[in-house]
């Protein structure tokens, strides 16, 4: 993982450098103890930390999906996977910048993440989460 330095993205100032030097170190952590336990997961050869996982219905007759919360790249994501027990050619798995979200944007291209990059990783998750 490359730590980004202030000549590049924080102009000289010490107290967001340090911030953000924080941050890096506290998701290097979480990451080095997801290895640890073996729930770590990789999409594009950058490791997805998962942070939750939820299952959801709509109503009393709609599919449930689950709402599965990570950090990829430093970004906070969230994925909703539909059929998560299926293994099919095309999963349908929905993934959004969660603060890109927060902000309103969810515009195709903007906010525009492959589902089905995460969704073996996002699957894999969630089958752990039931053993646990």
């Amino acid at each position: 993982m490359t730590r980004q330095t202030s000549t590049t993205r924080y102009h000289g100032d010490p107290a967001a450098e340090g911030m953000a030097a924080a941050k890096q170190d506290a998701y290097e952590a979480r990451v080095a103890a997801q290895v640890k336990a073996g729930q770590l997961y990789y999409v594009d050869g950058d490791p997805m930390l998962i942070e939750s996982i939820a299952y959801h219905r709509n109503g009393i007759c709609g599919e449930g999906f689950h709402a599965v919360t990570f950090t990829w790249q430093n970004r906070p994501m969230v994925g909703i996977v539909f059929g998560a027990d299926e293994d099919d050619f095309n999963p349908r798995v929905a993934v959004l910048d969660r603060k890109l979200t927060g902000e309103g944007e969810v515009g195709f291209g903007i906010n525009s993440w492959r589902g089905d990059h995460f969704a073996d990783g996002l699957k894999a998750a969630i089958r752990a989460s039931r053993e646990n």
